[in-house]
């Protein structure tokens, strides 16, 4: 089991905040490009739509609806092409811009 922080839950206003203060999942993690992929859950035939989370650092960045949409989002974050909320995300918590090929650290 695995829990990590949600960076969508935002305490002080919740009109503007985004699910619990953090998740818990039994997926297990897809590393990729020095970041970790939770199919917490699973994209489905009956809903076509999955919970992907994005983590760095014991934080979900970003959620996808498939693991193939949080890589495609993790290779734009990388390469500079757009996801300005994620990197103001890592610059405010502190978590440096992984290099590709490191190793992900759970916390």
């Amino acid at each position: 089991m695995t829990t990590y922080r949600n960076s969508f839950h935002n305490p002080d206003n919740l009109h503007k905040s985004l699910g619990p203060p953090t998740y818990t999942t039994e997926a297990k993690a897809i590393p990729y490009r020095g970041f970790l992929i939770y199919e917490r859950i699973p994209w489905n035939s009956k809903t076509h739509y999955g919970e992907i989370d994005t983590v760095i650092n014991g934080l979900c960045l970003m959620n996808s609806c498939t693991v193939q949409g949080a890589k495609y989002r993790i290779d734009q974050l990388l390469a500079g092409n757009g996801e300005d909320r994620s990197v103001a995300k890592m610059k405010r918590e502190g978590i440096p811009m992984p290099v590709h090929g490191q190793v992900q650290m759970e916390l």
